[in-house]
């Protein structure tokens, strides 16, 4: 079954059942990313948050760009992990 943006149910905000069910999964998000460290953190959100490519990160942080790209599969790997649990 497709999902027409507009006709979604999941996107109603009407919804107390479904505010709550994101209210939760937000909070658990916070948990998570507050347990990586300030560096990682701030990796991941500016990749997948701001739309930063991992080129323009490793550029901006003056490292390679294997080790940016090291450092953000392994911290989304510890969020899924702890997103998990």
């Amino acid at each position: 079954m497709e999902w027409k943006a507009e006709t979604d149910p999941r996107r109603s905000g009407d919804d107390p059942a479904i505010r709550a069910e994101v209210s939760r999964e937000l909070a658990c998000l916070r948990q998570c990313l507050a347990r990586l460290t300030d560096r990682q953190r701030c990796c991941i959100l500016l990749i997948c948050h701001q739309g930063f490519t991992p080129t323009e990160l490793a550029r901006s942080l003056g490292v390679p760009l294997g080790t940016v790209k090291t450092w953000v599969r392994r911290r989304l790997i510890r969020l899924r992990e702890c997103l998990r649990s």
